[in-house]
């Protein structure tokens, strides 16, 4: 069956933004950014639009346990919505429409199929799907007992990783929290660290499928959650380990994350400590609005931001070894829960093959 019998396809779109009345309401507004993670739902947006924003634009609400798809750009990234939502027009809601088939098992199905969709990309700028797409996708589907038992299985191991999920935001609240609360007494970041920028690998050296001759390839776009890029391991690129922390000085500047473990890409770099105990102070103190705001202010390019001039001019507040010892122990712990996570999810997609293929 024709997938785009089965569901409807609804638009987004974005309220004028020269109208300050349309923004900063009380309906969240989803755009990419928001759900480029490992969380199975979205539960809060950068954005927001009012009333009048909703009204007078081509956007369009969500609900709960609908899905949103990623249609330009970054094309496939999938989430499912916790509370009403609006959003962009570089995605597409999905409701299903026939009762034989159920929202969770279709959202697990099309994270199973998502390369059916990648394969139909268009465009000469971004990648593209549009609406016809869907109209060139098969669907088969189980009994509703059947996807109900999918989806409890699979989604027991979702629950797990949104649970530790949670506790790794809160934990990186609590440092920047603890962070901010020192004394405003700045040092120059450099006498602390050294810098590892990363390098390109061509698109052509690229693979989908994980095996012992490659690795991932984390991209700026991936510091938020590894995605199934691989390059091979004999490829010249400096690689991280779970422990270090990746930022990015191209694009989305001062994104930064850690627990990440592959080859990475030029417009990230690797913040490498001069003492060894130093990773988690280090961590949020690039978080920190002081250093977020010195990479945006040494900042240049108009089609892709660069920020890597900023290096030399970035702080970090004088710290006991008392205050080291408890950012240490906290990032320790959080990194502890992400590789519980990158187990989780391995796991997750042995189940999506077996039930899907």
């Amino acid at each position: 069956m024709k997938l785009s019998n089965c569901i409807e396809i609804i638009s987004g779109g974005t309220p004028s933004t020269s109208k300050s009345n349309f923004w900063d309401g009380d309906i969240p507004w989803i755009s990419i950014k928001d759900f480029n993670n490992s969380f199975k739902y979205i539960y809060k947006t950068e954005k927001s639009i009012t009333k009048q924003g909703l009204e007078k634009s081509s956007t369009n609400m969500l609900y709960k346990n609908d899905i949103i798809i990623s249609a330009r750009g970054t094309v496939g990234c999938l989430a499912q919505i916790y509370y009403p939502m609006a959003f962009n027009q570089s995605c597409y809601g999905i409701r299903t429409i026939n009762k034989d088939l159920m929202q969770n098992y279709l959202y697990y199905w099309l994270i199973a199929n998502i390369d059916k969709f990648k394969k139909q990309t268009h465009g000469a700028v971004f990648d593209t799907i549009t609406k016809n797409t869907f109209n060139n996708i098969e669907i088969n589907y189980p009994s509703l007992v059947m996807q109900q038992h999918i989806v409890d299985i699979i989604g027991s191991l979702d629950d797990k990783i949104e649970s530790n999920n949670k506790i790794i935001e809160k934990i990186d609240k609590l440092g920047l929290s603890k962070y901010k609360k020192q004394k405003n007494d700045f040092i120059d970041f450099n006498d602390f660290a050294n810098f590892e920028k990363g390098k390109e690998a061509s698109s052509q050296n690229y693979m989908s499928k994980k095996n012992n001759e490659n690795i991932n390839f984390i991209r700026v776009k991936d510091l938020n959650c590894l995605t199934d890029t691989y390059i091979s391991k004999t490829l010249d690129i400096p690689v991280a380990k779970p422990n270090d922390v990746l930022i990015s000085f191209d694009g989305a500047i001062g994104r930064i994350n850690y627990g990440l473990m592959g080859a990475y890409s030029s417009g990230i770099y690797k913040v490498i400590p001069k003492f060894t105990n130093d990773y988690g102070i280090l961590y949020w103190s690039l978080k920190d609005n002081t250093n977020q705001q010195i990479m945006l202010e040494h900042t240049n390019g108009t089609t892709i931001l660069h920020g890597s001039k900023s290096i030399k001019y970035l702080k970090i507040k004088k710290h006991l070894q008392d205050d080291t010892d408890y950012f240490n122990k906290i990032f320790d712990y959080s990194l502890n829960i992400k590789s519980e996570n990158i187990k989780l999810c391995e796991l997750k997609k042995l189940y999506l093959k077996k039930f899907f293929g």
